[in-house]
């Protein structure tokens, strides 16, 4: 995979890659109202010429807070992997046994976009900007998760000392030297990238109403979105 952005403005490119965006159907467990399980929304990171791959779940969306400003979205990363085979292993379909609902079968996450995305730094904010396949938009999906074939958000990291508990399963064991540049904040950018990298972090995504590209001063160099190898079919 080639390089596919260009700075042209203000904005520093912290890390490129290919972007994936997956929807788990909710669980068989014959419950249904209040209690049943609502389906679940995954975006992938995969950093360009590295052996990783985030899993970061997309949670509920909120109304913008001003008008000028998109949707925010509360995140997590649920887990960080090495290869595309642990992926994979992740994204199958499961069964599980509960001793109070009985057995139970998680369905496969099916792939329902793809792409390439930039993690900018601009002023004192860090944003993420992503372009999707043509080909992965004629599903139906994408609109109903309410993702934009091209968007962006700013982002930030909340600080797990003082942020409100999330129902999230993972608490984030941050190394020192990261928990040290929250200085009390409830969230600051997502600088350095390594925050991407420790499970159970919570993230913030707000998203940008303007054409992000031409804000931030971004170029893509290519419109053809993910170059992994998908010989096996989705991802």
């Amino acid at each position: 995979m080639e390089r596919n952005f260009e700075e042209k403005g203000q904005a520093t490119i912290l890390e490129e890659g290919e972007i994936f965006f997956f929807y788990r159907p909710r669980a068989d467990s014959g419950i249904s109202g209040a209690e049943a399980e609502e389906g679940q929304i995954f975006m992938v990171l995969h950093p360009l010429r590295k052996s990783r791959y985030r899993l970061i779940h997309l949670g509920k969306q909120y109304p913008p807070a001003l008008k000028k400003s998109g949707p925010r979205i509360q995140a997590s990363i649920d887990k960080v992997m090495a290869s595309l085979d642990e992926l994979r292993a992740e994204l199958v379909e499961q069964e599980s046994w509960s001793g109070n609902r009985g057995k139970r079968a998680r369905p496969a996450a099916l792939q329902v976009g793809e792409g390439i995305y930039a993690l900018l730094k601009y002023r004192d904010n860090t944003h993420l900007v992503y372009a999707l396949d043509d080909s992965i938009r004629e599903n139906g999906l994408l609109e109903e998760m309410g993702i934009a074939p091209e968007g962006g958000y700013t982002t930030s990291v909340r600080n797990p000392d003082t942020s409100d508990a999330s129902g999230n399963a993972k608490h984030p064991d941050f190394p020192r030297h990261l928990l040290e540049r929250f200085r009390g904040r409830e969230s600051i950018p997502i600088d350095p990238i390594e925050f991407l990298n420790e499970e159970g972090a919570e993230l913030l995504l707000t998203g940008i109403s303007n054409d992000p590209m031409e804000d931030l001063g971004i170029e893509f160099n290519s419109r053809n979105g993910s170059r992994t190898d998908h010989s096996r079919g989705q991802i």
